[in-house]
């Protein structure tokens, strides 16, 4: 999970880096802190549940957000490895297309199967 972590954090540190003169800023998607920053943002940022009659609202998978003036533009999912959780990126990011029409993008340092053996 520190492994994890640490990708994330570079990620973060990274884009924004590049990002660094425009109005866009990279933020942990933890929902809390999220939530906390703006209400309107988490609201944005959360998806309609109507199955329950007890929850609005689900959190998706969302390590990184870009947002500009408190909109979000883009969810930045960070995994390490693609072996399982590929399907999860693109479980939430059809489901936030469809609901949101807000863009997911997988950051990932893994090469899956075109990596070389000697590597």
């Amino acid at each position: 999970m520190e492994a994890g972590g640490n990708w994330e954090e570079y990620v973060r540190l990274y884009l924004s880096e590049k990002l660094k003169n425009t109005n866009i800023e990279i933020i942990k998607g933890n929902e809390k802190e999220i939530k906390k920053r703006s209400e309107k943002l988490w609201k944005l940022l959360s998806l309609p549940l109507k199955s329950s009659p007890n929850i609005e609202n689900v959190w998706g998978d969302i390590d990184l957000v870009a947002i500009k003036d408190e909109l979000p533009i883009t969810i930045i999912s960070c995994k390490l490895s693609l072996h399982g959780r590929f399907t999860e990126t693109l479980f939430w990011s059809l489901l936030y297309r469809m609901l949101t029409k807000i863009k997911v993008v997988l950051a990932t340092p893994d090469a899956g199967r075109q990596q070389k053996e000697d590597e």
